[in-house]
């Protein structure tokens, strides 16, 4: 049986392609959503664990390109303390390519550099991410879905 979640990215990609998707220029929902990302980053910056888990849902899955999906905020906890528990912390850059609206879900699809600097240590991903908006009216993030590409390499390295 599909999940609500797997119609729900089927049709989010289904309206994508049809353009039935509102592709948002600049305006206060592109702003609320972006800004997720920017305090995404900043809390993975200052290895703040609880600040990042703040950003997803009760119900998130975060799925990673080779790991197993992580699910529930228990899990991504784990998946931060594996990630920013270390000594030394990867540096990141991001843009977003994209952002649509769809009543209460949007989504992004976000390129990102992270690592060391050192091009041996450097993974280039894409990002499509899922948002849900919680009751009080705030965007959270829902799916979290990256994979290395090549063609992340116009990001500015960290």
């Amino acid at each position: 049986m599909i999940s609500r979640y797997a119609l729900l990215t089927l049709f989010l990609f289904s309206a994508a392609i049809g353009q039935a998707a509102d592709t948002v220029p600049r305006s206060a929902e592109h702003d609320a959503i972006a800004a997720v990302s920017v305090n995404w980053v900043d809390a993975f910056r200052a290895r703040d664990i609880e600040g990042l888990l703040s950003l997803y849902t009760e119900d998130a899955r975060v799925m990673s390109q080779g790991k197993p999906a992580r699910i529930g905020k228990a899990e991504i906890h784990e998946l931060f303390v594996d990630l920013l528990g270390g000594e030394s912390l990867p540096a990141i850059s991001y843009e977003i390519e994209e952002i649509g609206l769809m009543g209460e879900f949007a989504w992004a699809s976000v390129l990102a550099a992270i690592g060391s600097g050192d091009s041996a240590d450097l993974y280039l991903s894409r990002t499509f991410i899922i948002y849900r908006r919680n009751e009080n009216g705030e965007w959270q993030i829902l799916r979290d879905v990256d994979h290395a590409t090549p063609d992340a390499d116009r990001v500015p390295l960290p």
